[in-house]
């Protein structure tokens, strides 16, 4: 007898797009699979349409909007697989996703992670290139053809894990507070953290996931990603900070640059000219000329001259300053 599988799909007003994701999990090769469907406070009809197209073999919940960690948290709790997989409502899975993955994590009981490629596709249906190629992402980075060598490490200088491609082993995943509630952004890439310092993680480079792009898309929020990651870090500082120091890793450097980035957002992208603390930040945890120039610049007023200097060249066809 094979192993369950549970997939767990959060859902909030995607009436547009869950039944042909539904569709793609029910076209896996591999049985038996649990989908439980978390409909997390959709003003829309995407719970009804749920409810009279799949009324066998989709375990169906709703719940007040609470974000997308308590819905897979919600999921998780409710679901009964030994593995447990992912997917977002606007995804889709190709048949050989599940089959591939448990087979992977059947022979190696020490996996509690593993993920995959996948490729961006438009409402075209016009694909990108896979994310592991874009990213030169393979044996080479990963350090092994199946297992991520000193995952713990990579995960947190680069989160190239996407959650719809994931399968976690419940067992591993008992261990951890799941998805952290208080977060809409970087909740999976805290997850991951937490699986890979105590569980082996692996890799498949096959394309089994198809992420749709669209206007909606939650991680489009490019200025709520850059202005969250100081919150992110004190994370991971809490959960584990005497592990980064055990393996050499200075968390410093990336509060630094956090700090950087959210100074030069909002100077360059939201025309806000108050930066000068960001910047002032950025030097407390690492002294660097760029904090160090934005900062003396903002504080006696040549932000403004910058941002127009910016904005001149770009309409001269020059490149950034």
């Amino acid at each position: 007898m094979h192993p369950l599988v549970s997939v767990v799909i959060p859902t909030f007003n995607a009436a547009s797009f869950i039944v042909e994701t539904i569709d793609s999990v029910l076209k896996q090769t591999y049985q038996p699979i649990e989908i439980i469907i978390v409909d997390d406070g959709s003003t829309d009809n995407t719970l009804e349409l749920v409810e009279n197209k799949y009324k066998d073999g989709v375990i169906r919940i709703g719940q007040t909007n609470s974000g997308p960690s308590a819905a897979r948290n919600r999921g998780i709790n409710e679901s009964s697989g030994k593995y447990i997989a992912f997917l977002d409502a606007d995804d889709l899975w190709l048949p050989g996703k599940i089959a591939s993955q448990v087979a992977v994590m059947e022979k190696h009981s020490d996996v509690g992670l593993l993920c995959g490629d996948m490729v961006d596709f438009s409402e075209n249906g016009e694909e990108s290139q896979s994310h592991f190629q874009k990213h030169g992402l393979g044996e080479s980075y990963f350090g092994d053809s199946l297992f991520i060598i000193d995952a713990f490490r990579k995960i947190y200088n680069n989160n190239f894990i996407s959650t719809p491609t994931v399968m976690v082993r419940r067992s591993y995943l008992n261990n951890t507070k799941l998805f952290p509630l208080e977060f809409r952004f970087s909740e999976d890439y805290l997850l991951w953290l937490d699986l890979a310092r105590i569980s082996g993680a692996a890799y498949q480079t096959n394309v089994y996931t198809r992420r749709r792009k669209h206007a909606k898309n939650l991680t489009n929020d490019t200025g709520i990603n850059v202005q969250i990651r100081p919150k992110v870090l004190d994370q991971i500082n809490r959960n584990h900070g005497d592990y980064l120091m055990q393996l050499g890793i200075d968390i410093k450097q990336r509060y630094a640059e956090a700090w950087f980035q959210i100074g030069y957002y909002r100077l360059y992208k939201l025309g806000q000219f108050n930066v000068a603390s960001d910047f002032s930040k950025s030097l407390k945890y690492k002294l660097n000329w760029r904090s160090f120039f934005y900062a003396c610049t903002s504080a006696v007023g040549l932000s403004r001259f910058a941002v127009w200097l910016k904005w001149f060249l770009g309409r001269r066809g020059c490149h950034d300053v």
